[in-house]
């Protein structure tokens, strides 16, 4: 993939979205994911696939994404966003295709899972009109969690632009800044489910009726959500019925 970059206001990152690569995602999102969850497939096979490059190349330490294969389709069936490995710390990219950047909007599930959380969180504004991925601002986890606000409508952490790191120049100091102070705040423990509940949860939110169910399924089970994807195989079995290919399969006690 050839990839080009210029900078914004001096600061923020432009990746230029190939056409290949436009189709390749396409092809991908019609294969691994659910009608509904489809345009959520394509966006985020769009961000990882050229963030990755990019990070390679601006930041220091191994960079690791995830296979664009059933590994990423099991958490973008569910929820946008995508870990990245960076040497010894996390970065989540999370795509959006709005111009408006007033704010940086992380699903709750990255911010509350223990095994889920990174350091840091970057906004990353997709135009496909202009074929470009635009890197505009980042924050870390602790700074969400204390300077953020909670949306209970979209279970999103929200984080002002005004308080996001716009700069992008800094970022290798910002990593290196990482290893010497916390990017993290503290997360409670999943609540524990077992096997018979798990199964129950599976029939109900694998329903073709919901079309997002991390917004449809009520508040008071969302800690139970939080349990049941942060488990790889209860994600994947739940992404299997929601594709049609396990609707009979059980979870064993």
């Amino acid at each position: 993939m050839e990839l080009e970059s210029e900078r914004y206001n001096s600061a923020q990152v432009g990746l230029t979205i190939s056409v290949s690569l436009q189709q390749q995602g396409y092809q991908h999102s019609q294969v691994h994911y659910p009608v509904t969850s489809q345009w959520q497939g394509y966006l985020n096979y769009l961000c990882l696939s050229v963030s990755l490059p990019w990070l390679s190349t601006s930041l220091h330490g191994s960079v690791q994404g995830w296979k664009l294969d059933r590994e990423a389709a099991s958490f973008w069936n569910l929820v946008e966003g995508s870990i990245v490995t960076v040497g010894e710390y996390r970065v989540c990219l999370l795509p959006h295709t709005s111009y408006d950047r007033s704010e940086l909007r992380v699903p709750r599930e990255w911010i509350e899972i223990p095994d889920w959380i990174a350091d840091y969180y970057l906004a990353v504004q997709i135009d496909l009109g202009a074929e470009l991925a635009i890197l505009w601002g980042y924050t870390s986890h602790h700074t969400l969690q204390h300077q953020g606000y909670y949306d209970d409508l979209d279970r999103m952490y929200c984080l002002d632009a005004d308080d996001l790191i716009q700069d992008f120049s800094i970022l290798q100091l910002t990593e290196q800044l990482s290893r010497q102070q916390s990017t993290r705040g503290r997360v409670n423990p999943l609540e524990y489910l077992t096997h018979s509940q798990a199964d129950r949860y599976l029939a109900d939110w694998s329903s073709p009726e919901l079309i997002c169910p991390r917004l449809e399924i009520r508040e008071a089970d969302f800690p139970r959500w939080l349990s049941l994807i942060s488990n790889d195989r209860w994600r994947n079995q739940l992404l299997d019925r929601r594709l049609g290919l396990a609707e009979s399969s059980v979870v064993p006690e």
